[in-house]
């Protein structure tokens, strides 16, 4: 039970041998003994009241309310908690509450508000009062509060296990060289527990998705983080000094490397887990000048071993050419395309030099493959060599001579698939060709060829001429 103070005031009249004017002076005296003397010509009667301390309830402004919920949560050396009405409330910004107010991270006991910088009220005009708080290993266990100031009187008291949360921007960034070139919110945080409960392994990425697996197509960067079940929830840990029970793991997708954690120059990993949620701050920096930042705080979303393996950048496919024999698994060639250089034909058609060698000869079609094709035939997706038009095509390579249906002596391929992919901008061609050399015979029935095949792939800015 809360005694309001005992106010007690004191009229002082002036005497003297005229009429003078009379001043009221309140005289307060303070539960330590202490008194203060205020000048209140407004002041008729003062009255006392005795108010009970809710239980499990808050009293604001004569307005009782329960207490459904406390959350307590972090930001740097502070920790603010919100006091609800609403249930089950993890999150600030989940309901409105009736009352927050901040402490240090470290505090627990009482704290006088009229005097005490350790503590406070989001409440404006309150000058005085008690807060008293007792933490257990789990958080907040109880809470009691006497305040008043600024026409406010709030008192109320709580016994419970409160939620516990951190301030996180939930945000990802990477830095390559100090120039930006990754940033964005981060949603998600994927965890897996190894079955032996040794390990625990977290994904994230540049992009959300659904699955780790999903990230090689959607993001510019992934990370995986592999640690020992006895590190987790520890608090900031340094990478190095920790390196023999913590392994990460940045993907480049874009440039199709692999970064391992051997490979960082400094970095720190925080992980703390509480009934809202899993913090997740990493911060680490490559020999590379790679810089990768992820902050989050939130719930984890479970995956699978399976889905971390996938996380792994494929191959990137190089640009080159291969012959295959007509067993299909005889390699006759397969050669780099180093160079290629571009040029155009008297009816509007280009001619492109595939050169595996710089010093190649374009007039060598054995040791230069070069093929003719039709502007019309570029950013249409793949075509199917069976449906050329008439003097859109040619391939010529070490003896295979291929055409589209110029006339009725030509060798038209009876098979195969041809995509070329052009960029206007940047005069960057992708080509994929994929045929095999046979073709209805021109002296009588049957099919012709050598039965090889050819797979070529270029990716570049081809050379004009």
């Amino acid at each position: 039970m809360i005694l309001r103070k005992i106010i007690t005031a004191v009229l002082i009249l002036a005497s003297a041998s005229t009429v003078q004017a009379q001043v009221k002076r309140m005289t307060v005296t303070l539960a330590n003994g202490e008194q203060q003397e205020f000048l209140t010509d407004a002041l008729n009667e003062v009255s006392f009241t005795t108010t009970e301390t809710p239980v499990n309830a808050l009293l604001s402004d004569n307005v009782e309310t329960p207490i459904g919920s406390v959350l307590e949560w972090h930001s740097d050396d502070v920790t603010r908690y919100y006091i609800f009405a609403d249930k089950n409330i993890d999150r600030p910004d989940a309901a409105e509450p009736l009352l927050s107010f901040w402490i240090p991270s470290d505090f627990s006991g009482e704290a006088n508000l009229a005097t005490s910088t350790e503590a406070g009220l989001d409440v404006e005009g309150i000058s005085m009062g008690n807060l008293k708080v007792q933490k257990g290993k789990t958080g907040l266990t109880s809470l009691n509060i006497c305040a008043a100031g600024g026409n406010h009187f709030i008192c109320g008291s709580w016994t419970g296990t409160s939620a516990e949360g951190y301030a996180s921007s939930c945000s990802y960034s990477v830095e390559d060289g100090g120039a930006m070139v990754a940033a964005g919110s981060m949603n998600t945080l994927f965890r897996y527990n190894l079955p032996t409960g040794g390990a625990y392994h977290f994904a994230m990425g540049t992009a959300d998705v659904t699955q780790p697996s999903d990230y090689p197509t959607s993001a510019t960067y992934g990370v995986k983080v592999e640690m020992a079940a006895a590190l987790f929830g520890k608090g900031c840990i340094d990478l190095q000094e920790n390196s023999e029970n913590l392994r990460i793991i940045i993907y480049d997708y874009a440039a199709a490397t692999t970064v391992y954690s051997d490979e960082f120059t400094k970095g720190s990993l925080e992980t703390r887990a509480t009934s809202a949620g899993t913090l997740f701050k990493l911060d680490a920096t490559t020999t590379g000048g790679l810089h990768i930042l992820f902050d989050f705080f939130g719930k984890t979303t479970e995956t699978s071993e399976e889905s971390l393996l996938q996380m792994t950048p494929p191959e990137r496919e190089t640009s080159n050419i291969q012959v295959f024999d007509a067993d299909g698994l005889t390699t006759t060639h397969d050669m780099p395309i180093v160079l290629a250089k571009i040029s155009d034909e008297t009816n509007g058609n280009h001619r492109i030099y595939f050169l595996t060698d710089e010093e190649n000869s374009l007039t060598d079609k054995f040791l230069t493959p070069q093929m003719i094709f039709s502007p019309t035939m570029e950013n249409v997706g793949e075509i199917s060599l069976l449906e050329l038009e008439a003097n859109t095509w040619k391939f010529d390579f070490s003896g295979i001579q291929l055409y589209s249906p110029d006339n009725e002596y030509m060798p038209v391929p009876n098979n195969g698939t041809l995509t070329i992919n052009h960029d206007a901008e940047t005069g960057e061609y992708e080509i994929r060709l994929e045929v095999q050399d046979f073709y209805p015979s021109t002296w009588g029935s049957g099919v012709a060829g050598s039965g090889k095949t050819v797979k070529l792939f270029y990716k570049g800015i081809p050379v004009a001429l």
